[in-house]
Order: structure tokens, then C-alpha cells, then sequence
């Protein structure tokens, strides 16, 4: 059952391939399109929702491409462990949806680029611990 799901999932796993820490080989060998080029679905925001519906579709034989607002960032280079230091990585640009009665969106707790609000966290991303699952007892 792990090797079947590990093979299904097989481009999700970002591995490293050598000594970094990071497999850049990805991005390299990710399916590129031309503008005139006809696509299945074009999904907007490459973050942890976008990037995971973007993966199965391939995966299933679609033509799909994802628009970002921004750069990939490079976690080896780019990720540091301050806030202070990675605030180039959030989006802190006005958000405001346009018209005769424009509406702004208020503040921003993302990341800006390929990753969505996964940049904002460095990618890092806690896993429960069995007590989180437990009800607490009144007294």
C-alpha cells in the first residue's frame, strides 16, 4: 500500500537528489507551455491547494498550468529562520478588487510566489501531536 501510494504521488516527493537539500532537478524538467499552446485547466495560485490540484491533474493526463504572483524562491538560498529576514518573501502589496466600487482586501498573511502561504511558513508545516487529539476534561 506505502509503495503504491509513494509511486502515484511520485512528483510530489521534493527529495533531494544529491547533497542539497533541495531537489532543483523539479523545476527544470517541469512540462512547459507555449502562449498559443491549448490547455485542459489553468489553475490561479500555486500554493498548497493550487500546487496539489495541479500535480493530480498531470498526473491524470492533463494539459494544466498554474499563474502565480510570484518568483520561485529558493528555500536553500532564500528561507530564513526571522521574520525580519524573510520579509521579502510576503506579499505586502495593496490588494484591492477593481470596478466602479473598488473593495479593498485588507492585509495579506501569505507569502508571495510559487507556494502561497507555504512561503509565508518557510514550508514548514508542524504535525499533530497525539495529545492535540485529546478533550480536555473539565474539572
Amino acid at each position: 500500500m506505502t509503495r503504491a501510494v509513494r509511486a502515484r504521488n511520485a512528483s510530489a516527493w521534493l527529495l533531494p537528489t544529491g547533497q542539497g537539500r533541495t531537489n532543483h532537478r523539479l523545476r527544470e524538467d517541469m512540462r512547459r507551455y507555449e502562449d498559443t499552446d491549448e490547455l485542459d485547466a489553468v489553475i490561479v495560485g500555486a500554493g498548497a491547494g493550487g500546487a496539489t490540484m495541479l500535480q493530480r491533474l498531470a498526473r491524470a493526463g492533463w494539459r494544466v498550468a498554474a499563474l502565480d504572483a510570484g518568483p520561485f524562491w529558493d528555500p536553500d538560498r532564500d528561507w530564513v529562520s526571522d521574520e525580519a529576514g524573510s520579509h521579502h518573501l510576503y506579499w505586502t502589496e495593496p490588494r484591492v478588487i477593481a470596478g466602479g466600487d473598488p473593495v479593498p482586501l485588507g492585509s495579506n498573511n501569505s507569502g508571495r510566489g510559487v507556494g502561497g502561504s507555504m512561503i509565508h511558513y518557510a514550508g514548514y508545516t508542524p504535525r499533530f501531536h497525539p495529545s492535540d487529539f485529546e478533550l480536555a476534561r473539565a474539572n
